[in-house]
């Protein structure tokens, strides 16, 4: 079966909007979120760097930060 000419147009506009969007997520810079503060780019999709991971180390009872 042929493809419709529509059909080729639907496939052409998501994949535009696919590389809008990548783009869009690996320009992200300085977004604070749960996890750290997020700075993406075209070769780290993850986007969190040291300050996002942290030791802690329960000491009676409380959560108690240990330097890196």
């Amino acid at each position: 079966m042929k493809p419709s000419r529509l059909s080729r147009a639907a496939v052409l506009l998501a994949s535009a909007f696919r590389r809008a969007l990548r783009d869009a997520l690996e320009s992200t810079r300085g977004l604070v979120d749960a996890n750290g503060v997020v700075n993406m780019s075209t070769t780290d999709h993850r986007g969190l760097d040291g300050r996002a991971r942290v030791m802690v180390e329960i000491s009676d009872g409380k959560w108690v930060c240990q330097p890196h």
